[in-house]
């Protein structure tokens, strides 16, 4: 799937519903077919003063097969409250309360939009315009993502665990593996953690926003693709617990399936997410686990947790490490965190990475990996470093050295 990065005279006049998708697979009496089908469905709810019953995602997806074109989050927005009255009753109210307040502000009337957007099951495509993005949908997709209105109850049921291993494994890696990319643990403030990865069409982009020069290689290859997203382009897998439900069906599926999703995916941590993951991890479990990029990160207190992962990085032995660093303000806000840890800390503030010594964990973990690579912005030195701590230089093969120079990029 291409990413547009400009709006043409053709494609501003592609239905919503036909963007990306093969001519012979899309025709316009599909489209037209199943907007009968969604007009049946919601025609009961259009001036009811009920909730309407579906899903947020699934609203969204009703307002691009009925637009002839693309639509931004906002425009979506406008077609859930002028078609169903429910919602138009609870947008007026908010914004008189809202209007009503000096201060005030207006409630959420479609619960969970926008961020429901970025849903992982929802098979909605981006594409970026000058100052705007715009969604839209194919029609096979929506029709299988609407599949609980659209289709008939399935009948009949099969003992799973009856089926060949090759085949219950062949499920698994269909279920758990999730993205080459990798899956990002991330750490919110309310002391809750989802899992997130990219939509696809977010790396092209993050390419096509810097300038390289014109005689080095044409594929440029970056280490995380998570650093400096946007937040349209990523996508909500919501909590582990959830995602993982598979595993608590029963002891043998847990003990086929864990190995799978664990040792398949990459896995993504800052110092704060980390420690959180890995203290809810049996050790065996931490075995499974074969690839982690870890982001060095020392602002909003995340230089803290650098300092308590020492012990439980010690049961991880992995296949391939790597270790993101941003150079800008890096010692700044690690000496800053380490003054607040200890008020009674008398010792000069360290402007090496040979004086942090809550480094030196993850040095040993480099150091057991099988292959290492490193990604750094806004300056260098952290990956020679390293290297000098394992005794190896850059071309050793044995580290997994990463070619060229690392990419510096503005967040």
């Amino acid at each position: 799937m291409e990413l547009n990065s400009s709006t043409t005279a053709s494609d501003s006049q592609t239905p919503a519903a036909q963007l990306e998708v093969e001519p012979m697979e899309n025709t316009t009496s599909k489209i037209m077919e199943l907007r009968d089908e969604i007009s049946d469905l919601i025609a009961p709810w259009r001036d009811s003063a009920e909730r309407p019953p579906f899903t947020t995602g699934e609203l969204s997806v009703f307002a691009l097969i009925y637009s002839d074109y693309p639509l931004r989050a906002d425009d979506i927005h406008l077609w859930i409250l002028n078609t169903f009255t429910y919602y138009k009753d609870r947008a007026l109210r908010s914004f008189v309360r809202c209007t009503g307040k000096q201060f005030g502000h207006c409630s959420e009337v479609v619960n969970g939009f926008p961020r429901d957007l970025r849903e992982f099951d929802l098979p909605v495509h981006i594409t970026s315009r000058a100052d705007h993005y715009e969604y839209g949908i194919a029609t096979g997709p929506a029709r299988v993502y609407l599949g609980r209105w659209l289709e008939p109850a399935r009948q009949g049921t099969f003992r799973f665990l009856d089926l060949s291993a090759e085949l219950r494994n062949k499920i698994y890696e269909l279920v758990l593996k999730i993205s080459d990319d990798g899956l990002h643990q991330d750490y919110q403030f309310d002391c809750t953690s989802e899992l997130q990865l990219l939509r696809e069409e977010w790396l092209p982009l993050q390419l096509a926003q810097h300038d390289f020069d014109e005689e080095e290689p044409s594929e440029t290859i970056i280490d995380d693709p998570f650093y400096g997203k946007q937040n349209e382009f990523i996508l909500h897998l919501g909590p582990s617990s959830k995602l993982l439900a598979l595993l608590c069906t029963c002891k043998q599926i847990r003990q086929e399936a864990s190995p799978v999703f664990y040792g398949a995916n990459t896995f993504r941590f800052g110092p704060a997410s980390m420690d959180s993951a890995l203290q809810q991890l049996s050790a065996d479990t931490k075995k499974q686990i074969r690839s982690v990029n870890i982001a060095l990160d020392t602002r909003r207190f995340q230089a803290n947790h650098l300092g308590t992962l020492g012990v439980r990085l010690q049961s991880l032995d992995l296949t391939h490490l790597n270790l993101t660093l941003d150079h800008r303000n890096w010692f700044h806000n690690y000496n800053l965190d380490r003054k607040n840890r200890s008020v009674l800390l008398l010792s000069p503030p360290v402007r090496t990475f040979s004086l942090v010594n809550d480094l030196k964990p993850f040095i040993d973990l480099a150091r057991r990996a099988k292959k290492v690579t490193f990604f750094e912005m806004n300056g260098q030195g952290f990956e020679d470093f390293v290297r000098e701590m394992l005794r190896e230089t850059p071309s050793s093969k044995g580290l997994g050295a990463s070619e060229g120079m690392p990419i510096v990029l503005d967040d």
